[in-house]
């Protein structure tokens, strides 16, 4: 289910002060299982380099209005670039630190007996299974994890029948089990959907981690809501064509609603067409009104798997961008694959405060997004992911959503 994003440096410091008139901050968020490295370049507008030094957690730099400002995450020998453009003094830029490998371990999942189930969905971060197995079934995780959230939903052909959960299972070993056997209440959401395909999921947050919730039956039916597990709960709504997804969600206010509207037509966001990449930088066409608070826009390679992907973040109107002067470590390129994503948050106001918004959004809140995906004819088109923080900016720049 389911989602992003270089010269002399100034010093990293433990608790940096507060912009000033001519800095902005970088503030770096370690997810689980971080172990990598990570730096931070300063660019002018004309692409020239102007500083880079590491980060650890938070670093303050010297910049000029409309600037960008990069961070390189390192880990092993991965690399990713995330750009934010147009940066101004006294922004606060937030960015997520998350593995950039798929590296995934495997645990077995000891099922409750359900009276009348006929199926089983269980998540974990990063993955889900389903199974009409009722007794046992094999599930993923993300590999250095010493304890995860597991969520499990049994089912009959139209209903959900029970919820079970754990918060913090561990998972040391090479072949951990889990035995699934806390019950959780849980209330059935209605979802109704405008200007959008019927393709229907939720979030159960757990901390920085998120689970997946699928409609009963496996397939159709009302959400299966947990109302005591999680920090909070989003509801995605989402319709995909062959070259574009377009999503609308909500972050729900209350764990005893019981019906949700989702509208994908109100505002009616811009869509990208025209997408171009060239050697020197990517541009495209916006079509349509509506206020929204950033766009992003993601470069790849479908040939090269040791090409770094380039995540940019730029302000509302944005049509092309022109790739920033690299150190000759950071070469990236060439792309052939360009994604482009209009974003609108209620919470969100504007560009500057898009900014600074990590993590999942405040309960009450709702967003919409319209992504569009070029890829060369022989590439596949990536699918998109149900979760509602990447419904603002999908994979920005590292595995875990940023806004």
């Amino acid at each position: 289910m389911k989602r992003l994003l270089h010269l002399s440096w100034l010093l990293a410091c433990a608790a940096c002060p507060g912009p000033s008139s001519d800095h902005a901050t970088v503030v770096l968020h370690p997810q689980p299982t971080w172990s990598g490295t990570a730096e931070v370049l300063v660019h002018h507008a004309d692409g020239s380099l102007v500083s880079r030094a590491p980060i650890t957690d938070k670093l303050s730099v010297a910049i000029h209005d409309g600037d960008s400002v990069t961070i390189a995450l390192h880990d092993g020998s991965l690399v990713e670039l995330d750009t934010r453009l147009a940066v101004a003094p006294g922004d606060e830029i937030d960015a997520p630190a998350g593995p950039l490998s798929l590296e995934l371990g495997s645990a077995s999942v000891t099922l409750p007996e359900v009276a009348g189930a006929t199926g089983w969905i269980v998540t974990t971060p990063q993955s889900a299974a389903e199974t009409t197995a009722l007794d046992q079934v094999d599930v993923q995780f993300p590999a250095g994890r010493s304890s995860i959230p597991v969520l499990g939903a049994a089912a009959d052909a139209t209903d959900t029948l029970a919820l079970y959960g754990e918060r913090s299972v561990p998972v040391a070993g090479s072949a951990p089990t889990i035995a699934l056997t806390d019950a959780l209440a849980w209330q059935p959401l209605t979802v109704t959907t405008t200007g959008i395909a019927e393709v229907v999921a939720g979030d159960v947050f757990v901390g920085s981690d998120d689970l997946a919730v699928y409609a009963p039956g496996l397939t159709t039916g009302d959400l299966p809501i947990p109302t005591s597990f999680g920090d909070q709960v989003g509801v995605v709504a989402e319709a995909e064509a062959s070259d574009s997804i377009s999503s609308a969600g909500v972050m729900l206010a209350s764990r005893t609603t019981t019906t949700v509207t989702l509208d994908l037509t109100t505002p009616d966001l811009p869509t990208a067409s025209a997408l171009a990449v060239t050697s020197s930088g990517a541009s495209w066409q916006l079509t349509g009104g509506g206020s929204y608070a950033a766009l992003a826009v993601s470069l790849s390679s479908s040939t090269s798997t040791s090409t770094p992907a380039w995540g940019f973040v730029a302000p509302p109107g944005t049509t092309s961008l022109a790739l920033p002067q690299l150190p000759a470590d950071l070469a990236a390129g060439p792309f052939d694959s360009l994604t482009v994503a209009i974003a609108a948050r209620s919470d969100i106001a504007d560009y500057h405060d898009a900014l600074a918004a990590f993590g999942p959004p405040a309960d009450g809140t709702t967003w919409q997004e319209r992504e569009v995906v070029s890829q060369p004819a022989s590439a596949r088109l990536r699918p998109g992911a149900l979760v509602p923080s990447a419904a603002l900016a999908r994979r920005l720049s590292t595995p875990d959503e940023r806004w």
